[in-house]
């Protein structure tokens, strides 16, 4: 049987504390790993921050066990005694002949499964199957369409506009902006996983400066039409984390001659921050630039709370999900209230996603909402049409 191991976000341990810390943490855990695994077993370092285990005549139980063995002992490690790292493991496993019949298959499934388990929450074992293998299959063929169609300036890929109405007077304010690819319906592809492909094999960052530059240009063009608009650009925390890719996000607008504060930053709220001081530095460099900070999706998954605290973000958006199930559960709708009163009481903005009916809109008019969004009041459309 084989592991591959892998340390959750390692880059943001170097990022944060240096790659000095960074080689110490991995010599650390190669110690750990071997005295946590029974005589027998043999441990490889592989590239970066991955190690491999090889097992003689393993068992589902006995797999298991042993992962659970180094998870338990990685949410407690310490680091260098100093102060404590946040840290959690994610392995993929897989079998010979079970699962491979070489040895090359062997460490590309058990690759595969790690990789499944780091896009499902981390932290977690996930052992091999064929549906990893049909998964895997697809999104290398996905990749292979994306990379053809960035290669060619782009082709395949357009943005939508999708309005944003001021939460009193319901007039259009503003847009969101949404990438938009012509092969999504073949893959049946939805938005959320075509951005994780992106960033996962570091293509996000060029759609994203592309993503920025015609924004502005839209922003001007609409501008100079005399519609009085602002902008909504969707940034990741992986991007969030790029130190030189917000550089040049905040060189693309300064130079547009659009002004920064007609644009907000939308951060996806879409996995758990361990600590808030590896974002510190780019959130205030986007302030400090004029544009706004929104953290969108509000309310599940993760919402990373630890922004709230630090006086970054000027717009909390509620997630979509919750406004739909407002029409069915009392929960959600008191839970739309609390989160409201928290924002407005710390002096931030709060747009409601995802309005698709009237229905949803009267059941929570008596609260006060700076800006709404959904198809209620408008699909996300091409920029010339959007505003008419």
């Amino acid at each position: 049987g084989m592991f591959i191991l892998g340390i959750d976000r390692f880059r943001n341990i170097n990022e944060g504390y240096g790659r000095k810390t960074g080689d110490k943490v991995l010599k650390a855990v190669a110690r750990l790993i071997l005295e946590l695994v029974p005589e027998g077993i043999r441990v490889y370092r592989l590239e970066g921050d991955y190690f491999g285990l090889l097992v003689k005549y393993p068992n589902e139980k006995m797999v298991k066990r042993l992962y659970d063995v180094i998870r338990s002992r990685f949410q407690c490690y310490k680091g260098n005694g100093e102060s404590r790292l946040l840290m959690t493991v994610s392995a993929g496993y897989a079998e010979y002949p079970k699962d491979a019949k070489s040895f090359i298959d062997l460490y590309e499934y058990a690759d595969y499964a790690l990789q499944y388990a780091k896009e499902n929450g981390r932290d977690r074992l996930e052992l091999f199957s064929q549906e990893i293998l049909a998964r895997r299959s697809r999104e290398l063929e996905i990749l292979r369409l994306l990379k053809e169609d960035i290669a060619e300036n782009f082709r395949g890929f357009s943005w939508g506009y999708q309005p944003i109405v001021d939460g009193e007077t319901k007039e259009i304010i503003g847009a969101e902006m949404l990438l938009h690819w012509e092969k999504s319906e073949l893959f049946q592809l939805e938005l959320d996983e075509m951005i994780q492909i992106l960033e996962k094999n570091r293509l996000l960052n060029k759609i994203g400066r592309w993503m920025f530059q015609t924004g502005c240009e839209t922003l001007r063009e609409w501008l100079a039409k005399g519609w009085n608009l602002s902008l909504n650009l969707n940034v990741s925390y992986a991007q969030i984390s790029d130190w030189r890719y917000i550089q040049e996000i905040i060189e693309i607008v300064k130079h547009s001659q659009v002004s920064p504060e007609r644009i907000a930053i939308e951060v996806v709220d879409s996995s758990f921050i361990n600590d808030m001081k590896f974002y510190e530095k780019p959130f205030r460099a986007i302030k400090e630039s004029g544009m706004k900070i929104m953290l969108d999706d509000f309310g599940v998954g993760y919402a990373s709370i630890g922004l709230l605290k630090n006086d970054f973000v000027d717009i909390v958006k509620v997630d979509g999900s919750i406004v739909r199930g407002v029409v069915n559960s009392s929960f959600d709708l008191e839970f739309i209230r609390f989160i409201v009163k928290s924002c407005h009481d710390r002096g931030m903005g709060v747009c409601l996603e995802g309005v698709e009916d009237a229905e949803q809109l009267k059941l929570v008019e008596d609260m006060v909402f700076d800006y709404m969004q959904g198809e209620l009041f408008g699909k996300a459309t091409d920029a010339r049409l959007t505003f008419k």
